[in-house]
C-alpha cells in the first residue's frame, strides 16, 4: 500500500459504490448511536426534578404544604422564571456547543471530537450534581449543554458517514431510539428517587449521567474515525485504511477501493462547484447559491435549520419537560410521575418502528404521515382538555382519555418526525459543508429546543401575568404540526438506498416532490474521469499509523480517567457534614444523659462541636454555660436523645425532668415534623431544624409544639 502499491481507478457501476453490509459496520453505528443516551437523559430527568418536593423546599425555601391546604399545595412549585432558566439554559449550552463541533470535527476529527464532548459534559455534571442552588445549577447546565451539542451533532454527521447506504436510515433512527432510551432511564430513575427527603432525590439522578460518558468514550476511544473526514484532509491512505474497518474488507478489495474513489470523485466535485478558501469563507460556503435552486448550500442549509426547528415545534419536548407538571394540573391525577413513566414508555416501544418504516416507505413520506397523525390527536386532546376534561370537571374518563391521544401523538412522533428529522441531515449535506451544515441544523434544534423550554412555563403557568393556557395549549401544538407536515411535503426530499453522494446528483436533477422516483444512472467516478486516471495512495505507511492512532484521543481519555479519579473525591465533598463549630473542645463524656445548659438565646452563635458516636446507646453528661444551641454529632444511626436545661449547675436526675427554651429562644424554626411553621432563624435546609446533619442528610427535629420539650 506504501509507496502507491494501491491505485484508486474507481467503477461506473452504480451498484458497486459500496460494500456490503458487514455485523461489524452495524455494532459500530449502534455504538455510536449510544450518544443520543446524553440527549434523551438529560431530556428526562429536568421534567421529574422540578416537580420533586425536596427540590422544591430546597430551591425556593418554601414548608412543605399541608396537604388538606389547597392554597398551600397550590403555591408549592418552583417559580416559572425558575423552571423556565433551569430547563432553557441547557439548550443555550447545545446551541453554541453544535456550531463549533462543526469546526472542531473537521479540525481533529469526529471521533475524537465526541470525546472531547463526553470530558465537557463530565464537568458540567459534576458541577450540577454539587449544586444546591441555582448559582452552581445553573453553570452546571451550561457546561453540560456545550457537551451535548458536541456529542448531538458529531454523532449524526459519524453514523451518517460510515453507515451502509441500504440501512443508513435505520441504524441513524438507532440514535433517536437511544434518545427514548434515556428519557426513560431517566424518569426510572426519577420515580425511583422521587420520594426521598434529602438531596440524592435529585443529585442520584444527576449523578447517573457521569456512566453514559464514560461508556461512549470508551467505546470511541477503539473505533476508526469516519474515512469520508480522512478524504476531506487529502490522506487517502488512512481514508482507505478506515474503510476496509468499516466494511470488513481488506485495503484492496474492491468494494473499499469502488467506494473510495466515488467518495474522492464526489469531493473534487464539490470543490469545485463551491471552492474552499478561509476560515470565513468556509461558513458563507454554507449559504452559496439560491435558496430555489434544490442543490444549493444555501437550499440545503436552510432545510436543515427548518428541519429541526420543525421537529421541536410539534411540542413533542412540552410533553417530556413539564409532563409531570401538566399533569399536575390537570386536577384528578394522583401520580403524575407515573404517569409521565407510562408517556416515556410509550416512546420507546414506538421508536423501533421507524428501523422499518424508514427503509420500507422512505424518509419523506412517514414524515407526512407522521405530522397529519400527531395534528389530529394534539386538537383532540384540546378539545377534551377544554370541554369534559377541564379541572372544575373532575372528570376522571375524560382526563384518561386526553393522557390516551397524548400517548397516541408521542407513538407518531416517536416513528416518524423523531428519527425522521436526524436522518435527513445527516444525508442532506455534501461533503465540504457536511460538518458545518449537520453542526447548524443540530443548533436549530437545541436554539428552538430552548426557546420551547423558556416560554412554555409562561403559557401554561398559572401564576399572575401568565397565560393559564393548560390543555388549550395543544391546540398551539396542533397548528404548528400542520406547518411541520407542509414543510415536509413541499421541501424534504427523498433520500432512502441512496448514498450521500448520490444524494447530490438526485438533488441536481429533481425536485423533493418527484424525487422518490429517482434512481441513480451515474457514478461521481465516471463523471471526474477517475475511472481512467486513477489515484494512487502514496502515504508511507508510518504516517497511517500516526493518523489512525492519534495520541490525541489517547490524552483525552487520560483526561476522562482524571475525572474519574476525582469523582470519589466530588462526593465526599458533597456528602461531607458541613455543620459549623467553634474551636471549643469537646467535653469528656461521663455518665448516662446528655444535658446542655442554655439561657436566653434570641440570636445563635456559632456551637462547640461534640465528638461523634458509633450508635445511640452511648449517652453523656455534660454541664456547660453556653449562649448558643451545640451542633450535634454525626452518628451511624442517629437514635441519641438530648435534653436541654436552662440553668446553670448541676445535671438533673432525668432527662423528663429538664425543661427547655421556647424554638425561636433557640433561634431555630421546628422540623416538618409536625409541621408546626415558628417564624424565626433557622437552618435553611430543613424547615425549622434544631440542626442539620449533611452528612446523613437528616434533621433533628422538635418533638413537640412551642412548649419546653424534648429535642430528639
Amino acid at each position: 500500500m506504501a509507496g502507491g502499491g494501491v491505485i484508486i481507478n474507481g467503477t461506473t457501476d452504480t451498484a458497486r459504490v459500496e460494500a456490503p453490509i458487514t455485523i461489524r459496520a452495524y455494532l459500530i453505528c449502534a455504538f455510536a448511536a449510544f450518544g443520543g443516551i446524553f440527549f434523551g437523559y438529560d431530556t428526562g430527568w429536568m421534567s421529574g426534578v422540578l416537580a420533586m418536593p425536596y427540590f422544591i423546599r430546597q430551591y425556593t425555601h418554601l414548608p412543605y404544604p399541608d396537604p388538606n391546604n389547597d392554597a398551600a399545595v397550590k403555591a408549592f412549585h418552583l417559580p416559572a422564571s425558575d423552571q423556565s432558566l433551569t430547563t432553557s439554559i441547557l439548550s443555550c449550552g447545545t446551541f453554541f456547543g453544535a456550531i463549533v463541533a462543526g469546526d472542531i470535527a473537521d479540525f481533529i476529527g469526529r471521533r475524537t471530537t465526541i470525546i472531547t464532548g463526553c470530558a465537557v459534559f463530565i464537568v458540567g455534571c459534576i458541577l450540577q450534581t454539587a449544586s444546591t442552588s441555582l448559582g452552581l445549577m445553573v453553570p452546571g447546565r451550561l457546561i453540560c449543554g456545550v457537551g451535548v451539542g458536541f456529542i448531538s451533532a458529531i454523532v449524526i454527521l459519524y453514523m451518517s458517514e460510515i453507515a451502509p447506504k441500504a440501512v443508513r436510515g435505520a441504524v441513524v433512527a438507532g440514535y433517536q431510539f437511544c434518545i427514548t432510551i434515556g428519557i426513560l432511564l431517566a424518569n426510572c430513575v426519577v420515580y425511583a428517587t422521587q420520594n426521598r427527603d434529602d438531596t440524592g432525590s435529585y443529585r442520584i439522578p444527576i449523578a447517573v449521567q457521569f456512566l453514559w460518558a464514560i461508556i461512549l468514550a470508551l467505546g470511541l476511544f477503539f473505533l476508526p474515525e469516519s474515512p469520508r473526514y480522512f478524504v476531506k484532509k487529502g490522506k487517502l491512505d488512512s481514508a482507505a485504511k478506515a474503510l476496509s474497518s468499516i466494511r470488513g474488507q481488506p485495503i484492496d478489495s474492491e468494494y473499499v477501493i469502488d467506494e473510495l474513489a466515488e467518495i474522492v470523485a464526489n469531493h473534487e466535485y464539490e470543490l469545485q462547484v463551491v471552492p474552499q478558501t478561509t476560515w470565513i469563507g468556509s461558513w458563507t460556503n454554507c449559504f452559496k447559491g439560491s435558496i430555489f435552486k434544490g442543490s444549493s448550500n444555501s437550499r440545503r442549509t436552510t432545510v436543515g435549520i427548518l428541519m429541526q426547528m420543525m421537529q421541536q415545534l410539534t411540542g413533542i419536548n412540552f410533553i417530556f419537560y413539564f409532563g409531570n407538571v401538566f399533569f399536575k394540573s390537570l386536577g384528578t391525577i394522583s401520580n403524575p410521575f407515573l404517569i409521565s413513566l407510562i408517556t416515556t414508555l410509550v416512546n420507546v416501544l414506538s421508536t423501533p418502528v421507524s428501523f422499518w418504516t424508514v427503509e420500507r416507505f422512505g424518509r419523506r413520506k412517514i414524515l407526512i404521515i407522521g405530522g397529519t397523525g400527531m395534528v389530529i390527536m394534539q386538537f383532540i386532546v384540546g378539545i377534551l382538555g377544554v370541554t369534559a376534561g377541564r379541572e372544575s370537571q373532575h372528570n376522571n374518563s375524560a382526563v384518561s382519555a386526553m393522557i390516551a391521544f397524548i400517548c397516541f401523538n408521542i407513538s407518531f412522533f416517536a416513528a416518524t418526525w423523531g428519527p425522521g428529522a436526524w436522518i435527513v441531515i445527516g444525508e442532506l449535506f455534501p461533503l465540504p459543508i457536511r460538518s458545518r451544515g449537520v453542526g447548524l441544523s443540530t443548533s436549530s434544534n437545541w436554539f428552538w429546543n430552548c426557546i420551547i423550554a423558556t416560554i412554555t412555563p409562561y403559557l401554561v403557568g398559572t401564576e399572575k401575568g401568565q397565560a393559564n393556557l393548560g390543555a388549550k395549549v395543544f391546540f398551539l401544538w396542533g397548528s404548528l404540526c400542520i406547518l411541520s407536515t407542509l414543510f415536509a411535503y413541499f421541501l424534504v426530499p427523498e433520500t432512502k438506498g441512496l448514498s450521500l453522494e448520490q444524494v447530490d446528483q438526485m438533488l441536481e436533477e429533481t425536485t423533493p416532490r418527484h424525487s422518490a422516483k429517482w434512481v441513480p444512472h451515474k457514478t461521481f467516478a465516471s463523471e471526474m474521469g477517475l475511472t481512467n486516471r486513477g489515484i494512487s495512495m502514496s502515504a508511507p505507511a508510518g504516517e497511517i499509523h500516526e493518523v489512525i492512532d492519534s495520541p490525541l484521543p489517547k490524552m483525552l481519555f487520560g483526561l476522562l480517567l482524571l475525572c474519574l479519579a476525582a469523582w470519589p473525591v466530588a462526593l465526599n465533598a458533597i456528602f461531607t457534614d458541613e455543620t459549623s463549630s467553634t474551636s471549643v473542645s469537646s467535653p469528656t463524656p461521663t455518665s448516662a444523659a446528655t444535658f446542655i445548659s442554655v439561657t436566653a438565646i434570641m440570636n445563635p452563635l456559632p456551637a462547640p462541636t461534640l465528638e461523634p458516636t458509633q450508635d445511640g446507646p452511648i449517652i453523656t453528661t455534660y454541664v456547660t454555660a453556653t449562649a448558643t444551641a451545640p451542633a450535634f454529632p454525626s452518628t451511624l444511626d442517629q437514635p441519641a436523645t438530648t435534653t436541654f436545661v436552662t440553668a446553670t449547675g448541676a445535671p438533673p436526675s432525668s432527662a423528663t425532668a429538664a425543661p427547655v427554651p421556647t424554638a425561636c429562644q433557640l433561634g431555630v424554626k421546628l422540623c416538618e415534623r409536625p409541621r408546626v411553621e415558628i417564624s424565626c432563624s433557622g437552618n435553611k435546609h430543613c424547615n425549622g431544624c434544631v440542626w442539620y446533619n449533611r452528612r446523613f442528610r437528616t434533621c433533628k427535629w422538635w418533638l413537640g409544639d412551642d412548649t419546653p420539650g424534648l429535642y430528639g
